[in-house]
């Protein structure tokens, strides 16, 4: 159930209610509850459990995750072959045992797992698909991510934001939905945001300081080139032998003043789109994004699985802010290398600017 194709693109960008005690060998049998308020363990506010639980479950994830990932959910079979995928009952009855045996879950987030089951098994039998990548199981049926690793690395040090006592994002990509009752909560759904900036403001960042007047500055100039885009004169070039699949560069010019620069790189599995925005001929404002599919764009079923922002800001051609792709504030003690490995990494398309 995990995905097998790794982005290739990750060299291009710069790169915290309860259930039953799981990990453990008392884990489906004695299992105790971690959230509970016991006499040896700390009172917790409702925020700090609900917080808190999340965490706990994607630590106890990212240690059961391989052993869940050897449940086999359909029987597949070579292209040449005249048989079809079909649902294997056996193994998703326990894939769904195992679930439920760790007290993580609702049966309701488990009854649509189960109907997911069975609208999957009336697609094989209507679709007579025989591929060795079936449609719908190409993600972690968990998480809904085909970028499962990422999270569960994050979990030493994970990236928690409490909407409310009943809705915990984990690292801006996956919201949980959660039913609580006295000292016990359960996951009632998992929603994964594939792209979780796309309704934001691309300049401002959540839980970022935008009282800064130089954050406010460059805000205003990214608005105004983008609202004279189409009074700018444009030019294209390619950029040959960047990435498997070739690269573009578009820039364009207010007069033979250079305003905004994008550079795309494809790959088999994804892409990379860079933005620079220029004032009097210097970078204000830098977005970089991280397109990856759920499997290589030559399959027929691929889509996308995940698009990652990291925003840079600048002034008078020194770097005075880094948001990461978590949507957090980078160390400012990191900015001068950040920069340098910009320059290097972009150099591959900024001669073009000069054209």
């Amino acid at each position: 159930m995990r995905t097998l194709y790794p982005s290739i693109l990750a060299a291009i960008l710069l790169t915290a209610c309860g259930g039953n005690t799981p990990g453990s060998k008392a884990a489906s049998n004695t299992a105790s509850d971690p959230a509970s308020n016991t006499a040896s363990a700390p009172v917790l506010s409702d925020s700090a459990r609900a917080t808190s639980f999340v965490a706990h479950f994607v630590r106890w994830y990212a240690r059961k995750y391989d052993s869940l990932d050897n449940f086999y959910p359909v029987n597949t079979h070579e292209e040449e072959d005249s048989a079809w995928n079909t649902l294997n009952w056996g193994q998703t009855g326990r894939y769904l045992h195992a679930l439920r045996s760790s007290g993580f879950f609702t049966e309701r987030f488990l009854a649509e797992k189960e109907a997911y089951f069975r609208h999957c098994d009336s697609f094989f039998n209507a679709k007579k698909e025989h591929n060795r990548s079936p449609t719908g199981f190409d993600f972690d049926l968990v998480l809904g991510s085909s970028q499962t690793d990422e999270f569960l690395a994050d979990s030493v040090d994970p990236v928690i934001q409490l909407v409310n006592l009943s809705s915990v994002i984990f690292d801006k990509y996956l919201v949980f939905t959660l039913k609580c009752a006295g000292d016990t909560c359960r996951i009632d759904s998992i929603h994964y945001r594939i792209d979780p900036d796309k309704f934001t403001d691309a300049v401002y960042v959540p839980g970022a300081d935008s009282s800064d007047p130089a954050i406010g500055e460059i805000r205003h100039e990214y608005l105004q080139i983008r609202d004279s885009l189409s009074k700018f004169r444009v030019a294209r070039h390619d950029l040959p032998d960047q990435s498997t699949e070739g690269g573009e560069a578009t820039l364009y010019y207010e007069r033979d003043t250079l305003r905004r620069a994008v550079a795309e790189f494809f790959g088999e599995t994804g892409k990379a789109t860079i933005e620079y925005y220029f004032k009097h001929g210097k970078a204000c404002f830098c977005i970089r994004r991280e397109t990856r599919y759920t499997k290589p764009f030559y399959i027929k079923n691929y889509a996308i699985g995940m698009i990652k922002n990291i925003r840079y800001y600048f002034q008078n051609g020194r770097m005075i802010r880094c948001i990461d792709e978590k949507g957090k504030l980078v160390d400012k003690a990191l900015y001068p290398e950040i920069q340098k490995d910009l320059s290097t990494a972009d150099s591959v398309f900024l001669p073009a600017f000069s054209q």
